[in-house]
């Protein structure tokens, strides 16, 4: 393991992991196995198979990862791609939302709306994934609002 608690300005290949404290800089590319970032990081990571961006981590750089966990409070500027580890990829499925765009969709008027259940977002109505959460959403046949369900019956029983 190698574990950065100042400044360094150089790429780091490690075959295992790579730390880098809360305050400390790095200033280079990275390639390991699994990278946790607490300071401040000027680079790509490449190929690493757990990326752990932590409340005090900054990446101003490409990250590509098997996975990736970010910490409340840490800032990024770069691009992502991570849980295709091992798999060669096509470039023009790596922009934008790759296939969540091009699923399924049914016939709606044009620039009708709906909100996502799941994290509350505005997005088009015919779309069958929310592209902001990713959430799968189902097409109701009859929407049906809070007025046309059948009333709860409470029941006492003393």
């Amino acid at each position: 393991m190698v574990r950065i608690a100042g400044r360094f300005k150089g790429d780091v290949q490690v075959d295992g992991n790579v730390s880098l404290d809360a305050g400390a800089r790095l200033e280079g590319q990275v390639k390991a196995h699994v990278v946790s970032v607490g300071g401040e990081l000027i680079g790509n990571i490449d190929n690493a198979k757990r990326v752990e961006l932590l409340e005090t981590g900054v990446i101003n750089g490409d990250v590509k990862a098997g996975s990736l966990t970010v910490g409340a409070g840490s800032r990024m500027r770069g691009q992502v791609e991570f849980g295709y580890e091992g798999e060669s990829r096509a470039k023009s499925d790596t922009k934008g939302f790759g296939n969540a765009m091009n699923v399924a969709s049914r016939p709606v008027a044009a620039g009708k709306t709906r909100t996502c259940p799941h994290c509350k977002a505005t997005i088009l109505e015919s779309l069958s994934i929310c592209p902001g959460c990713l959430h799968h959403l189902r097409f109701d046949q009859r929407r049906r609002s809070a007025r046309s369900r059948p009333p709860q019956r409470c029941v006492w029983r003393g």
